[in-house]
C-alpha cells in the first residue's frame, strides 16, 4: 500500500491529505502485516524492538534505530512489541519538495548504499532529538484548525529532517557497513547522481549522461527506474526544479537570469518546464511564497 492507500486507515490527525502521514507510537501497531511500496517511508524506533522485512529480508530492529528507505523497496511490519515506542513518516513528492526546496539532509548516493538494508544505528542523545521533532510535527499535523496549518506543518518536517539527517551523516554505523560495495546497478546509479548533481544547470539530455557512463540511454534508464524508482529524465527534472525554487526566493535574481542560469534556451522555455512541474508559473510561485513569509 502507498501513502495515498494508508492514510483512511488512520484518525485524520495522522496526515494531511495529499502532503504527509506521520504514524504516532499510539497507532503504529496498525500497520502491523501491512506490505508499504512506492512511497519514500522512515520509520523511527525511539525504544523497545520491532521485526520487519524488507524486500523479503527478515530485520530486528532494536531501539536507537531508523529506517529510511526509497520508494523501491517493499516493507511489511511483522511485530511490534508491546513497549515499542515507533514512529512511521510518508511523505508526498510534492510536499517534501516544497518544505525542503533544494535542501537535501541525506544525499541520495547515501541512501543508494543503504538501499538493500537501509537501516541506521543512532547514540540515545540523537534518537532523542529525532523523536522530539517528530513529536512537535505530529502536533502541527493534528493542529486543523491553525491558521498555518500547512505551513506549520512544513516547518516542523523540514526540522525533523535536519535532525535526522544530522543522525544519518554524522553516525556511519549501519548494518550494510559489513556488505563488500554496491551491486553493478546500485554503482551506476551512484555516478549517475553525481553527474546530474555536477551538470544539471548544462545538461538536460539523458543522452550526455549516458554516454558518459559509457552506455545507450535506453540501458541507463532501465537501471535508474530500477535502482531509484523514478527515470533519468525525471532525477534530472527534480535537481532543476529544487534549485529554480531556491533561486525564486531571492528577490534580486530576475526571470529571465534564473532561466539563463539554469541552461535553458529562454525565459518562456523555463516557464513552461517550471510550470509543468509545480503546476504554477515561477511569478505566481515567487508571489506566492512572499505571502506565506
Amino acid at each position: 500500500m502507498n501513502i495515498h492507500e494508508l492514510m483512511p486507515k488512520f484518525p485524520p490527525s495522522c496526515y494531511i491529505k495529499e502532503q504527509i502521514l506521520l504514524v504516532n507510537p499510539n497507532e503504529f501497531h496498525r500497520l502491523e502485516g501491512i506490505d508499504i511500496d512506492s512511497s519514500r517511508v522512515f520509520i523511527v524506533v525511539s525504544e523497545g524492538c520491532i521485526d520487519i522485512n524488507l524486500n523479503g529480508k527478515r530485520c530486528h530492529i532494536e531501539s536507537c534505530s531508523c529506517i529510511d528507505s526509497l520508494d523501491t523497496v517493499t516493507i511489511r511490519i511483522e511485530k511490534c512489541e508491546k513497549d515499542a515506542r515507533a514512529w512511521c513518516m510518508l511523505v508526498t513528492y510534492t510536499f517534501a519538495r516544497n518544505s525542503l526546496k533544494n535542501f537535501k539532509p541525506v544525499p541520495i548516493e547515501k541512501l543508494l548504499q543503504t538501499q538493500d538494508i537501509p537501516i541506521h544505528s543512532f547514540t540515545k542523545e540523537a534518537i532523542l532529538r529525532v523523536d522530539t521533532q517528530l513529536s512537535f510535527l505530529a502536533d502541527a499535523i493534528a493542529a486543523k484548525n491553525h491558521y498555518y496549518h500547512n505551513e506549520l506543518a512544513a516547518v516542523f518536517y523540514k526540522s525533523m529532517c535536519l535532525e535526522l539527517g544530522n543522525a544519518i551523516m554524522s553516525n556511519e554505523t549501519t548494518i550494510d557497513d559489513m556488505q563488500q560495495g554496491c551491486r553493478r546497478s546500485e554503482a551506476v546509479a551512484l555516478d549517475f547522481t553525481k553527474l546530474v548533481t555536477k551538470y544539471f544547470t548544462r545538461q538536460h539530455n539523458i543522452d550526455f549522461y549516458a554516454q558518459a557512463l559509457n552506455m545507450s540511454a535506453k540501458h541507463l534508464t532501465r537501471i535508474i527506474k530500477n535502482t531509484m524508482g523514478r527515470t533519468p529524465h525525471t532525477v534530472i527534472c527534480d535537481e532543476i526544479t529544487h534549485e529554480a525554487m531556491a533561486l525564486l526566493d531571492d528577490d534580486r535574481m530576475t526571470i529571465g537570469l534564473i532561466s539563463e542560469k539554469l541552461g535553458f534556451s529562454d525565459q518562456a522555455a523555463f516557464c513552461k518546464f517550471f510550470k509543468r512541474q509545480v503546476s504554477i508559473s515561477p511569478t505566481e510561485y515567487r508571489l506566492k511564497n512572499k505571502k506565506s513569509d
